[in-house]
């Protein structure tokens, strides 16, 4: 199933984290805070580049240091609904992004998830609480930067889950597949759930979407040019 999504307004579709990991947000305040203490201090000459160096290492040696033998991977975690599943734990230096939550009898949670690979670059991943019986196929499977908001549903509506050979895309797919048996577009205007702890209007726009989508509305493409 092709999907276009509708522009709908006072949505910020640009927004776009500056990263996914809280350490790194923290580790450069500090950087910025101690650099001006620095050159607040000094009149500038050539060792201010030499103080860079040493600031940047300073914080890094001591940012290591506490996070020695601390998982960060639970970072942005919404808690799960009552009466579900567990979802699997995150791998170390893994945040969850996005969660997807189905309504009764389903009850299935999927977790979007994002990692630092070596190169530098993101990697994207799904984990759910119904083990062994999904498998997922995800666009883009990575990214030089955090995604907008606009990338976030993009990634969305075209990334896939297979259950008994069966896809179904990670926006409308699973509203989709359960209208094949129920027949009524209506009683599924709750099914699907989206929310995430690091983009605040991913819910907001997600509800809007299926809003329309059980009057059957067409939509305008977006992707992440934002």
């Amino acid at each position: 199933m092709s999907i276009h999504m509708k522009i709908y307004s006072g949505i910020n579709y640009g927004y776009r984290p500056s990263s996914y990991w809280e350490d790194d947000l923290h580790f450069h305040s500090l950087f910025k805070r101690r650099m001006s203490e620095l050159r607040g201090n000094e009149t500038p000459t050539v060792h201010n580049q030499v103080d860079f160096e040493v600031v940047a290492m300073e914080l890094l040696l001591d940012k290591m240091t506490k996070n020695l033998g601390k998982a960060t991977c639970n970072s942005g975690i919404i808690p799960q609904a009552v009466g579900c599943k567990p979802l699997p734990k995150c791998r170390p230096g893994e945040v969850e992004i996005a969660r997807i939550s189905l309504a009764p009898p389903r009850n299935d949670s999927i977790s979007i998830r994002a990692r630092r690979a070596p190169d530098g670059s993101i990697r994207y991943g799904a984990a759910d609480n119904q083990i062994g019986r999904a498998r997922y196929r995800l666009s883009p499977k990575s990214s030089k930067r955090p995604l907008s908001l606009g990338g976030l549903l993009s990634f969305l509506a075209h990334s896939y889950s297979f259950r008994r050979g069966i896809p179904a895309n990670l926006l409308l797919g699973y509203n989709e597949r359960r209208n094949r048996t129920v027949q009524d577009r209506a009683s599924l205007r709750h099914f699907t759930r989206i929310s995430s702890a690091i983009y605040p209007q991913l819910s907001t726009c997600c509800e809007c979407i299926f809003e329309d989508w059980i009057h059957g509305s067409e939509y305008d493409d977006i992707d992440d040019d934002f």
